[in-house]
């Protein structure tokens, strides 16, 4: 109950805070208005699918109904082009100035208000091609950067003709972690592409921008785009390792995971450690595993490399939920499955990271009818 009060706090909070750019005069868009002022500048549109989601088995309590059918929305793809007939300018944090707005392109503008006490010189540089990619101090995440930043980069890769995308900038307040640059390299980016915006004012003869409009389900046809990646590539066969635990170390932890590793040594499953691995290792993990199974976290984006049929089993807590892995396996062609910790509570956010227990008879019964469906 407390979080929930701080929570509401902090989104009050929020809402209040958009109105010290004016002071600046400066507008904060939100995205309905960001999408209505880059209208005439779109030149790519996929439109949102209707998807739907068939029922799922579910073991043990869950405040949210797997049983029925539930329809929804993917993200649209975008692409908009903009001149600098209009004074463009890539802020330190990520986030696009067009004119005296600040445009909503990724999850609200909030950033800005910090980006003001945080002032600090940059070096300008200036090309021919910039494209903006994110606007948030979150997003070092491997789900986050791979669903909200790198897609991004496969639909402009897809968009632009090559001598485009050879010689453009892709600017965002660069995390530093291994997989950004193992993934540069994937998507064919060299390291003088990518431009940290937290160090450099970069001024283009054009600019391409690319929203994320909805949070839990990418669009289609931008999901088959990183899925053809690894099309390309030789992956090895391991098969021992077609039986899967991905352990966690820290947030969402399985608090009795040696009993319940016990029960999948039973199986065959290999205990797969939560530790650093480059992009290579996890798609190769996940491309020959079988059967995967493990706390609900950013590891299953790789589901995205495994081969249709594979089956997906994400363990979480009994007060919290999350549809994005399910959603990717209806749109590759996998099995899910979820297991709940006993004594179902409302699905909340703020339990994003709490730990769970799942009760080993109850497991026992579910692992044994999930691998003979």
């Amino acid at each position: 109950m407390i979080k929930k009060i701080i929570a509401q706090l902090k989104y009050g909070a929020k809402k209040y805070i958009t109105y010290i750019p004016r002071i600046f005069n400066v507008n904060l868009l939100d995205k309905e208005k960001t999408l209505e002022k880059l209208e005439k500048s779109k030149i790519y549109f996929s439109e949102e699918e209707v998807v739907e989601l068939s029922p799922v088995q579910v073991y043990g309590e869950s405040s949210v109904d797997y049983q029925t059918v539930q329809i929804v929305k993917s993200s649209p793809s975008i692409v908009y082009e903009l001149k600098p007939s209009k004074k463009v300018t890539v802020l330190a944090f990520g986030g696009v100035k067009l004119d005296n707005t600040i445009l909503n392109l990724d999850f609200g503008s909030a950033e800005y208000i910090r980006s003001l006490f945080k002032r600090g010189k940059r070096s300008k540089i200036h090309t021919e091609i910039c494209i903006p990619l994110w606007s948030h101090y979150w997003g070092g995440g491997y789900y986050d950067y791979i669903m909200f930043i790198y897609l991004k980069i496969l639909l402009i890769k897809s968009v632009l003709n090559e001598s485009d995308f050879k010689i453009a900038k892709f600017v965002y307040p660069v995390f530093g972690t291994p997989f950004e640059r193992d993934l540069f390299e994937l998507a064919g980016l060299s390291n003088e592409q990518v431009i940290n915006s937290r160090l450099y004012d970069v001024k283009a003869d054009k600019y391409y921008v690319v929203p994320n409009v909805t949070w839990c389900y990418p669009n289609k046809k931008n999901i088959l785009l990183l899925k053809q990646l690894s099309l390309s590539l030789n992956i090895p066969k391991h098969q021992d390792q077609e039986l899967i635990f991905i352990s966690r170390k820290v947030r969402r932890r399985l608090s009795n995971e040696v009993e319940i590793v016990e029960i999948l040594k039973e199986h065959n499953f290999t205990f797969i450690e939560d530790k650093p691995r480059s992009v290579a290792d996890q798609i190769s993990l996940y491309k020959n595993a079988k059967v995967i199974i493990g706390p609900h976290g950013a590891s299953f984006s790789n589901i995205i490399w495994c081969d249709p049929g594979t089956k997906l089993v994400e363990l979480f807590s009994n007060g919290y939920d999350s549809p994005n892995f399910r959603y990717l396996t209806k749109i590759l062609e996998l099995k899910y499955y979820a297991i709940f910790e006993n004594g179902v509570k409302e699905t909340h956010y703020t339990n994003l990271y709490n730990d769970s227990y799942i009760e080993p008879n109850n497991f026992k019964i579910a692992l044994s009818s999930i691998l003979n469906d």
